[in-house]
């Protein structure tokens, strides 16, 4: 059986800090790889972050409210991406992406080759692609991790646990396969030619929740949990973010 995705019923969505010259890269990447999608949105977590930056079409500028010395919180971001794709009755997918990321044409093709709910790759939350179904099942991010870091390890552990890994496909570099394809030889990792002045140091907090909320010591036990293809129960009751929201 195949899930076959059609580039008229996808939104991509884009993330970027302080790096408009990657962005003109990736959003021109994307938009040349997807012909034909419904939608893209560019999240910018920057004052300046969108200088000079031409979009593509059917390309709208999300700008946030932060201020420069903001270290981020993706949690935020990715649920602001998923509240703009899935207000419209006509999207079934979502693609999120940094704004550091590289393309390769073919993507969709491999993608379509096969039926998952989800696709992840290559590490953490760098690319990833989700039909509704995972939003109305498992749920927003967790805002509960407030800055940067983690949060996409607690967002995959909840999707492994909701729908088993018989429906999901995460190549994550953080130590993790599940039923890989070669999705990270189409979606890679440009970040080390992309420098960005965000502060870092905050990351500790997310990691401190990241093992009180799954009840882990370290984050070793938890990769071992999530490379084993099963995640256990969490005792942590999720929130409903945006209540109002009709997934």
């Amino acid at each position: 059986m195949t899930l076959h995705i059609d580039p008229a019923r996808l939104v991509i969505a884009i993330s970027t800090h302080l790096r408009p010259v990657p962005l003109r890269v990736t959003a021109k990447l994307w938009a040349e790889t997807t012909p034909g999608y419904r939608q893209m949105y560019v999240l910018v977590n920057h004052p300046e972050g969108a200088v000079g930056f031409e979009p593509p079409e059917r390309c709208t500028i999300l700008q946030d409210s932060r201020v420069p010395e903001h270290p981020g919180c993706m949690a935020k971001t990715w649920n602001t991406a998923m509240l703009w794709a899935f207000r419209d009755p006509q999207v079934d997918w979502l693609l999120c992406s940094m704004d550091d990321v590289g393309v390769k044409a073919g993507w969709l093709d491999l993608v379509n080759q096969h039926a998952y709910d989800f696709y992840l790759a290559p590490c953490g939350d760098l690319v990833f692609l989700l039909h509704r179904r995972v939003l109305r099942r498992v749920g927003w991010f967790d805002e509960r991790f407030q800055v940067i870091g983690f949060q996409e390890w607690d967002w995959e552990a909840r999707i492994l646990q909701t729908f088993g890994r018989d429906r999901v496909m995460m190549e994550d570099g953080h130590g993790w396969n599940i039923n890989a394809i070669g999705l990270h030889n189409y979606w890679f990792h440009t970040g080390d030619l992309c420098p960005t002045g965000r502060d870092t140091s905050f990351q500790y907090r997310n990691k401190r929740w990241l093992l009180d909320k799954w009840a882990f010591r370290s984050t070793g036990q938890f990769v071992d949990m999530m490379e084993s293809g099963q995640a256990r129960p969490c005792e942590t009751p999720e929130v409903d973010w945006y209540p109002w929201f009709k997934r």
